[in-house]
């Protein structure tokens, strides 16, 4: 990377930036480059006076190599930067949370190196209120969303954390609720995104989320969802999608709007259904039922039909 490049670069977007994505040199570039481009980039961030949001790709990527880079080239950021996306090895990922402690309100954390025993945590995330995580199979990788969960909470009177998306392997599921019963979270969360790396039934596991999450506003459960779990939806959904089924198991169109006619969901406004059904007449039926309720209750419907066999695949 040429460094005349971005400092000119800077030169002319520097009072303008608002974000910014950063990636990462080619793994071949000698040390002594890596460092002087690093030196650069933080250089030229420091000087954006506007800029909230870094995304952050590769590895080991110019942004937050070590410890010393936030304070040595760019100490600005450590009061301007609400908004975090990282893709950067766990050692990046721990510079950056540490060196933006004060500010940090939403991060988005996707890491699929193993957790290093050095990982460094800050010491409060004060400020924290949105957390998207993917979790890819390392063990520690949930083990660092509880930390930092445990760093934003300190008592059930004071429930700062409102968003948190996941994503995460069904095998998973017993330590995400776990998660979500940490210090009251899961009364305190208004949107919930569950996405899961497969079409798996787990028994138990909307149930239990729900009965965790009683005030949430937006819901996404993008793997089957079990039938008993509609009966828990609470009615300060305004956002919902579900992944339906069509067997005895999952919730179906019609286990939907039976729901819809007996349970009181008086702010739902969009609904995003992800269906399986195997004919047309099943889902023009729900569809004309959706119709029905939207001069109710909301405004907008979307069916989408996801390809592949009526019933959803096992383990």
């Amino acid at each position: 990377m040429d460094v005349e490049k971005i400092a000119r670069f800077f030169d002319i977007r520097a009072p303008h930036l608002c974000s910014l994505l950063i990636t990462a040199e080619d793994e071949d570039d000698n040390l002594q480059s890596f460092d002087i481009v690093s030196e650069a980039v933080g250089n030229g961030l420091n000087r954006c006076p506007r800029i909230y949001k870094l995304i952050c790709h590769g590895f080991p990527g110019p942004a937050f190599p070590n410890s010393r880079w936030l304070s040595s080239f760019a100490p600005n950021l450590a009061l301007n930067i609400t908004s975090l996306v990282t893709t950067q090895p766990w050692p990046n990922v721990s510079h950056a949370l540490v060196g933006l402690k004060q500010v940090l309100q939403s991060i988005v954390v996707s890491a699929n190196d193993p957790l290093p025993s050095t990982f460094r945590f800050p010491t409060a995330l004060p400020n924290l209120r949105h957390i998207t995580w993917s979790d890819f199979g390392h063990q520690s990788q949930l083990s660092v969303l509880k930390k930092i969960i445990h760093l934003i909470h300190l008592d059930e009177e004071n429930i700062l954390l409102k968003t948190l998306r996941l994503n995460f392997h069904s095998a998973r599921a017993p330590e995400v609720l776990q998660i979500l019963s940490i210090d009251g979270l899961g009364a305190g969360l208004t949107t919930l995104h569950i996405y899961f790396d497969e079409f798996s039934k787990i028994e138990g596991f909307a149930v239990n989320v729900l009965n965790i999450c009683r005030n949430l506003v937006d819901f996404s459960h993008t793997s089957p969802f079990q039938k008993a779990a509609l009966e828990r939806l609470p009615p300060s959904i305004e956002y919902l999608q579900l992944l339906l089924g069509a067997d005895d198991w999952s919730a179906t169109a019609v286990d939907f709007v039976r729901i819809l006619r007996v349970k009181q969901l008086p702010d739902l406004r969009f609904v995003k259904l992800h269906t399986r059904t195997s004919t047309e007449f099943e889902t023009q039926d729900l569809l004309s039922f959706c119709n029905e309720f939207n001069i109710k209750t909301w405004t907008n419907i979307h069916i989408a039909r996801l390809p592949g066999p009526t019933t959803i695949p096992s383990e």
